[in-house]
């Protein structure tokens, strides 16, 4: 019951911050900047929760990310899933240090962003100048915003966690 105590949680804690990077993204948008940060959702997922639990997260997160930034929906959803199975395969469980989590971060948003950005030129050809342009702007922001970032998502993960408390009838508070 604990695990899945701890998969609502993470999928709560994905669910505040794609909110939170679509409030701000819709007030720099002005601006004609956006962050794109789907990399940032992997790491506890990877470290806190087996397979099983993980990937149904995980697609559920990927789905909110299409729904609140007007992306083809299940795009990000699968395409979160693949790029998990295939690191599970390459990191080893135990624990990381906080720059080989920013890096594995790092790696996953950039993977995401350039099979974002073949997606749309392919789906689009008559925008695919402005898409790459876009693409070059964007994702080197993104990256210097996922640095700290990184650190406070997992830092915020943690303190959801320790923050529930199961209650003799089984309902979750939070502690004050």
């Amino acid at each position: 019951m604990a695990l899945n105590r701890l998969l609502g949680v993470l999928i709560l804690a994905n669910f505040i911050f794609i909110v939170t990077l679509s409030l701000f993204n819709s007030v720099i948008g002005k601006w004609g900047f956006f962050l794109y940060l789907p990399g940032l959702l992997f790491i506890p997922h990877y470290q806190l929760l087996g397979l099983n639990r993980s990937l149904p997260a995980l697609f559920l997160s990927g789905l909110s990310f299409d729904l609140f930034f007007n992306h083809t929906l299940g795009f990000h959803a699968f395409a979160m899933c693949l790029i998990f199975l295939i690191a599970r395969e390459f990191l080893h469980l135990g624990k990381q240090s906080s720059i080989q989590i920013t890096i594995f971060q790092l790696i996953a948003n950039l993977i995401m962003a350039i099979l974002w950005a073949i997606f749309c030129t392919s789906s689009q050809p008559s925008l695919a100048s402005s898409t790459w342009t876009r693409f070059l702007i964007e994702l080197p922001l993104s990256m210097l915003f996922l640095i700290p970032l990184s650190l406070w998502f997992s830092s915020f993960c943690n303190s959801l966690i320790m923050g529930i408390k199961p209650t003799s009838e089984g309902l979750y508070l939070l502690k004050k």
